[in-house]
């Protein structure tokens, strides 16, 4: 109830809203997206002093060292342009012992067929490697992975900075 949390990629706030009503009074969210006007549509839903909303790419978090208990990338693990970039970042930002997560509430194969289908071209190109890939980077980045899942109905990564 009382981690301070970072929702990357947080698009329009609906995860950011979803980890408010789990935390307590002295938790807090950091909510950072690339894209201005998701920010906008995201800061209008809710004014909870527990958020912070900042314009920041995943491998370059304006965030001092070690201020994190918890990173959930949900849904946006693909559109990292270095994804080893980030997780440098995520180490940088994350206290030991913190966790990070990464959730498709879909199959990989599902997310690919939709970025690979995409109008916008920005996208196509953006696919969700094997858990088991994504795994490997992890580890090499001093993450201990606790959990995955690669089904039909998800995908997820769980790890622990060590």
């Amino acid at each position: 109830p009382d981690e301070h949390v970072l929702d990357v990629g947080c698009g329009t706030g609906n995860l950011t809203l979803a980890l408010l009503e789990r935390l307590g009074p002295a938790g807090r969210v950091t909510a950072t997206d690339i894209a201005p006007g998701m920010l906008t549509l995201a800061r209008a839903k809710t004014r909870d002093a527990r958020v912070n909303w900042i314009e920041a790419a995943a491998e370059n978090l304006p965030l001092p060292p070690r201020s994190l208990d918890r990173i959930i990338c949900f849904s946006v693990w693909p559109h990292f342009r270095d994804p080893a970039a980030a997780l440098q970042e995520f180490q940088r930002v994350l206290r030991t012992g913190g966790h990070l997560h990464i959730l498709h509430l879909i199959s990989r194969a599902e997310v690919n067929q939709i970025h690979s289908n995409a109008p916008d071209a920005a996208v196509r190109d953006d696919i969700l490697p094997p858990v088991t890939e994504v795994s490997n980077l992890f580890t090499a980045a001093g993450f201990e992975v606790l959990e995955t899942a690669d089904t039909e109905q998800l995908y997820l990564l769980s790890a622990r900075k060590l």
